[in-house]
């Protein structure tokens, strides 16, 4: 079976950056917010349609849904959603997307000279461990 969510590898380390945070005092939390966090964004792909808009921050092809006290953003129209981003609620979110964004925007302008075509240039990330199946 497909998995119906991807992460970017930005939201796969603002989701391990959380995850970190919470795991210097609470490790136990740390491990149930994670397994919350994956069965969440798995219901989010099987009902990509959730969530509102924030034209203020981002076009109609993103969508924002809370999920307690984080903001998850993602592209909607794609199978499987694709997550962009996850930030706290209390982050000054249009700040954050602003420069989400333009470092976005400045990594797709390093053009692929021999191919014409602009292409992110690769990143190591670290991958955030789905949770077990029982």
């Amino acid at each position: 079976m497909r998995k119906p969510f991807v992460l970017t590898p930005e939201a796969n380390a603002d989701l391990r950056e959380i995850l970190l945070d919470i795991a210097e005092d609470s490790p136990d939390v740390a491990e149930r917010l994670r397994v919350e966090f994956y069965q969440g964004l798995a219901r989010l792909g099987r009902s990509p349609g959730i969530g509102h808009y924030h034209e203020e921050l981002l076009d109609r092809r993103y969508r924002f849904w809370n999920f307690y006290s984080y903001v998850v953003a993602y592209k909607w129209e794609r199978k499987p959603v694709q997550v962009i981003a996850v930030v706290h609620g209390a982050r000054d979110l249009a700040a954050f997307f602003g420069l989400r964004m333009e470092s976005s925007a400045i990594l797709t302008v390093q053009a692929d000279s021999q191919a014409g075509r602009c292409e992110l240039p690769r990143r190591q990330s670290h991958r955030v461990r789905p949770p077990e199946r029982p």
